[in-house]
């Protein structure tokens, strides 16, 4: 008999695992290299702040993405609702470099995914 365990850290539609990541005001090469870091997450744009805040208990991301230059007002709002969310909050830089971006977003998603699992245990 086979016993089928829902990932943690994944919302499922129709069957299909979906985890997830926002992008929040990044430009399109930024977002463009996360898209390429992430394969098979999904990755979820928002124009900036005020939409990301508006749509992240929806979405449920992993990793919320942010460019390092985000105010200071805009990062702390952000950062309390993806904490709330159980999610990892990322800067990154605004020169995209393929290996670093991966390196720290599946880190992020890694650190995201052992504290929902622990969350729920």
């Amino acid at each position: 008999m086979l016993t089928f365990m829902p990932r943690l850290g994944t919302r499922t539609i129709d069957g299909a695992s979906m985890l997830r990541a926002m992008c929040v005001g990044l430009t399109s090469e930024q977002e463009g290299a996360c898209r390429r870091a992430l394969v098979p997450v999904e990755v979820v744009r928002a124009a900036d702040v005020r939409s990301a805040c508006a749509t992240m208990s929806l979405v449920l991301p992993l990793v919320v993405i942010v460019d390092e230059a985000i105010s200071d007002g805009d990062r702390a709002e952000l950062a309390e609702l993806t904490t709330a969310c159980g999610a990892e909050l990322v800067a990154l830089a605004r020169e995209p470099t393929e290996r670093g971006y991966a390196e720290r977003l599946l880190e992020a998603v890694r650190v995201a995914e052992l504290r929902r699992v622990v969350a729920r245990g």
